[in-house]
């Protein structure tokens, strides 16, 4: 074998037994059938019963649909873990407004101060 085939198979090695190694660390639920990919979402949830969830989800990496049933534990441990991943995006979303209504202020005021805009603007 040469230097330059081990390189290519350990890159698709790597991948693969990550793959497996999330698959393991995650319900089967989370896991898209198709892709393998960890991006199943919820779209719609509904009661199956006193004891169960009838979950509707969409996969994000290849959009297949999925009906699934779950436990009352299952639901609400998967809701938890959903509930953690929302808010890091949360506050990415809340920052990034923060700072364009700061640009915008800033454009604001610059316009002010070199006379490009007065009362005449907001008539």
């Amino acid at each position: 074998m040469t230097a330059g085939a081990g390189r290519g198979a350990m890159p698709a090695m790597s991948r693969t037994l990550t793959r497996l190694l999330r698959r393991r660390a995650q319900p089967a639920w989370e896991i898209c059938e198709r892709c393998h990919g960890a991006f199943v979402c919820p779209i719609d949830w509904e009661p199956a019963d006193a004891e169960h969830w009838v979950i509707t989800t969409r996969c994000g990496q290849c959009g297949v649909w999925q009906r699934l049933t779950l436990t009352n534990a299952q639901a609400a441990g998967w809701d938890m873990q959903l509930d953690a991943q929302v808010r890091p995006i949360k506050r990415a979303a809340r920052r990034l407004d923060n700072e364009r209504m700061a640009a915008e202020a800033d454009a604001f005021i610059a316009a002010l101060e070199h006379d490009l805009i007065d009362a005449g603007d907001f008539a």
